[in-house]
């Protein structure tokens, strides 16, 4: 996951580009809830799904969507937090509620790709590999 335009040094804080505070964590805005306290949202106004505990944004998953398809570009999650399962839960989360709209998947955020080259139960998503429409 990319860290964005941080050095390392500095502290991690949410702008209208990162995780932070969520203004707004509304239960029936909620996608995926992998533990008590975490939840997925997709955040449309911000082109991003966002992963929530407690009211904090821990990370995100920004994307574009088009007709046809949804093209996830970054993936972003507290420097704190990595290596804890947040990344994979949120992608997870963003995943079950893009298949519940149909629509397949571009992961260009090379996160999305490895996640989804890892679980080969979300290979029926990626829009580069639709699946086969031949029968016997």
């Amino acid at each position: 996951m990319s860290q964005g335009r941080r050095t390392g040094n500095e502290e991690w804080r949410a702008d209208a580009n990162e995780p932070g505070e969520h203004p707004d964590v509304d239960p029936d805005r909620r996608i995926r809830e992998p533990e008590m306290s975490l939840q997925v949202l997709d955040v449309p106004e911000r082109g991003r799904y966002e992963i929530v505990r407690d009211g904090q944004v821990l990370g995100f998953a920004a994307y574009q969507k088009a007709n046809r398809l949804i093209v996830f570009t970054h993936t972003e999650v507290d420097p704190s937090l990595e290596g804890q399962g947040i990344g994979g839960r949120l992608i997870q989360g963003a995943l079950d509620d893009v298949r519940t709209q149909g629509l397949p998947v571009l992961p260009i955020c090379p996160f999305v790709h490895a996640w989804m080259g890892r679980h080969r139960d979300s290979a029926d998503l990626d829009y580069r590999h639709p699946g086969s429409d031949v029968t016997d």
